[in-house]
């Protein structure tokens, strides 16, 4: 009987070491599970999260400018001139009579008279007559002559004896020539006076003129 107690006794006691046993190792391997995570977690480096991208703001590209459009104009219609009408010249009939007279600055000069006259053969006849103006003039006989052109005549003039007063007109020569028709000429009238008259010495006294015939 005795020996059958002992032996339960050492099996319970046996039983509690075993218990023991696995508790203590058993909380040991927990601390040291503890321990090493711990350590884990102090020695585990510390992760800095890396702040995100920053985005590159985007420029919007502008939209082109549409060039105005400019409309064309139309046209403008341009009124035609008309072309101006030539109106013909009306010829101006040509003189068939006249008159001119010499300058010698003094009281004596000579008028020269003209008339001209279709021959109608192409020729012209030019009747010339000339006068002096004086207030005295006291001259022998003398000569004139008549040039138009290629042609040319002399002709004698009287002898005067003014004496002092008014202003005298005096026939001095007639006489005529024959031209060609169409033409215009000078017509030049020579007076060979060889006089000295209120002290100017007046050798030669010339009237003229142009004539179309």
């Amino acid at each position: 009987m005795k020996k059958g107690v002992v032996i339960a006794l050492a099996v319970v006691l046996a039983l509690l070491i075993c218990v023991e046993g696995f508790l203590f190792f058993r909380m040991r391997s927990q601390a040291g599970g503890a321990v090493a995570a711990e350590s884990l977690r102090t020695e585990s480096p510390t992760v800095t999260q890396a702040p995100p991208p920053t985005a590159e703001p985007v420029t919007p590209t502008p939209e082109p400018t549409p060039e105005p459009v400019t409309p064309t104009p139309e046209p403008t219609a341009v009124p035609v001139t008309p072309e101006p009408t030539v109106v013909p010249a009306t010829p101006v009939p040509k003189a068939t009579s006249g008159s001119f007279e010499s300058d010698t600055g003094v009281g004596l000069n000579m008028v020269v008279d003209w008339k001209t006259e279709d021959l109608g053969n192409g020729t012209t006849r030019v009747n010339v007559t000339g006068k002096i103006k004086s207030y005295s003039l006291n001259l022998g006989q003398t000569s004139v002559t008549v040039t138009m052109g290629d042609k040319s005549v002399t002709c004698e003039a009287p002898s005067f004896n003014i004496g002092q007063g008014s202003e005298v007109t005096s026939d001095l020569f007639s006489t005529s020539l024959e031209v060609p028709s169409g033409t215009t000429s000078e017509l030049v009238v020579e007076w060979g006076s060889k006089v000295t008259y209120s002290g100017v010495s007046l050798s030669t006294i010339t009237a003229k003129g142009s004539i179309t015939t």
